[in-house]
């Protein structure tokens, strides 16, 4: 299904810095990114963020939340063009905030062989990546995603491994299958989780 959007700018940005409640006293900030490969950036970054969908969510826990890769972060601009092509001002139910596109991936589930939660890419029926447009404001932080090697573990993928060395899970995720199964390593404050 193709869908028409009267836009004729679409303003992009590549990162942006979120400042996690404090739970030291040292405040730091963490830089957020969504960068494709370009002629001007040699490698794609698109960081693993925990995004909160519901008024449930908590700040110690992944109750409420969901796990995504950002693809992109956008603001719609104020003007678009009409039926006619004239520039005119954007509906007013557009929102006016930064909003971000995220793929998600499954609801994490604790794993009986680590203790860790566990997550794969969703997919809908047609192996396309399932994803949302959220507020940019709904990413809480970012979040670490490491492979399970023993779910996927064949010697085609090792040695496609030691042939082409990947950056990050992105990297990784075009070597492997999508039902890559991958273990978040993040803190039992977030998880919820005692190993």
């Amino acid at each position: 299904m193709t869908i028409r959007y009267p836009l004729s700018t679409l303003e992009v940005w590549h990162q942006f810095k979120i400042q996690p409640h404090p739970m030291t006293e040292e405040v730091t900030a963490e830089t957020v990114k969504a960068i494709p490969l370009e002629k001007n950036f040699k490698i794609d970054r698109f960081d693993t963020v925990v995004v909160m969908v519901s008024e449930e969510a908590e700040s110690a826990s992944l109750t409420g939340c969901r796990i995504g890769t950002l693809r992109v972060i956008f603001r719609l601009p104020e003007q678009a063009l009409d039926d006619y092509q004239i520039l005119t001002q954007a509906p007013q139910y557009w929102p006016r905030t930064h909003l971000a596109y995220v793929e998600w991936f499954s609801q994490p589930t604790v794993s009986s062989t680590h203790g860790l939660p566990t997550t794969s890419r969703s997919t809908d029926s047609n192996g396309r990546p399932m994803g949302a447009v959220i507020p940019l404001s709904d990413i809480r932080q970012t979040c670490m995603l490491t492979p399970d090697f023993a779910a996927k573990s064949t010697a085609k993928n090792l040695d496609l491994w030691d042939k082409k060395p990947a950056h990050g899970i992105e990297g990784m995720s075009k070597i492997f299958s999508k039902s890559l199964s991958v273990s978040l390593f993040i803190s039992n404050r977030l998880c919820g989780v005692n190993p």
